[in-house]
């Protein structure tokens, strides 16, 4: 089981991040769906640039923050000379 849970960490992690950025994930985690309110605020606001910015950069940190904690799954979890390092 071990094994099977190291090789599966990456496939999972697309597949969390392909969720995050294509779904309306945020409605279960208690937040409205952020594109939704982006599309709200520019229709109140006529302010397309500003609010699709702020949409731009929710969504980096929402995916930076999962690919971090990805990343730091893949270390803790390696097999030292197991596999392709990338040079490292």
């Amino acid at each position: 089981m071990p094994q099977a849970v190291r090789i599966c960490i990456p496939p999972l992690g697309n597949e969390m991040v392909n969720l995050v950025l294509n779904s309306s994930l945020a409605m279960i985690i208690g937040y409205a769906e952020i594109t939704r309110q982006g599309k709200l605020i520019v229709a109140t606001t006529f302010q397309v640039f500003w609010t699709w910015g702020m949409v731009l950069i929710s969504y980096f940190l929402i995916t930076w923050t999962l690919a971090l904690f990805l990343r730091y799954l893949e270390e803790r979890t390696r097999i030292p000379g197991l596999g392709i390092s990338g040079g490292a």
